[in-house]
């Protein structure tokens, strides 16, 4: 018995509701097809795949489009063809590698601005949730800011007659390794997105 997540239930009846004006056995081949890629998939996966199949509408006009699937006078094949999709960039797979790539080297290739490129096309896919966007973001700039605070609060600890003339590079110090965890953590981020990616 097929076990559909809320989220795939509610694409489903969309989509049973715009396929209405396609014929058999075109109508009932799109709507088992799908329903077999969302069977037994959690609600959150559901979501990912739903956003890489697009909008029922759309599904129904280019089936519509394509043909009524009855055979062909001089073949004996059905008429209706394989539609192709053109899904949304923030939708596409290849828009998403991209900017999990981008997030984990950009810092490398242009400092700061390449980190925040690639911060801005990962918030702009739509194959991750919130959470995981949130976590590779900023998840790096956290962990690394925390752990050079208290790096840094230890060595005061440990050196409290220091000058103020020797604390003045220890900030720069400070800041710089933080630029660096940043960067190191970003690509870990990454790999991160992607294994996320794979698992849609």
């Amino acid at each position: 018995m097929p076990d559909f997540s809320p989220a795939a239930d509610t694409y489903l009846a969309r989509l049973s509701s715009e396929l209405r004006d396609v014929r058999e056995p075109l109508r009932n081949d799109i709507w088992a097809g799908i329903a077999e890629e969302l069977d037994g998939l959690t609600d959150a996966d559901a979501r990912g795949r739903i956003a890489t199949l697009g909008d029922p509408a759309f599904i129904a006009r280019a089936a519509v489009e394509a043909g009524d699937g009855r055979p062909d006078p001089d073949t004996g094949q059905p008429s209706y063809v394989t539609v192709v999709e053109r899904i949304p960039l923030s939708e596409s797979p290849k828009f998403a590698v991209a900017a999990a790539i981008t997030l984990g080297i950009g810092g490398f290739v242009i400092p700061f601005l390449g980190y925040l490129v690639g911060v801005a096309l990962v918030w702009t896919s739509t194959l991750w949730t919130r959470g995981e966007k949130a976590i590779a973001t900023i998840g790096p700039f956290v962990i690394t800011v925390l752990a050079a605070f208290i790096t840094h609060w230890i060595g005061v600890a440990d050196s409290s007659s220091e000058t103020e003339v020797l604390r003045i590079p220890v900030f720069f110090d400070f800041a710089w390794t933080s630029v660096i965890g940043v960067s190191l953590l970003s690509i870990v981020a990454m790999g991160w997105l992607l294994v996320r990616l794979r698992r849609r």
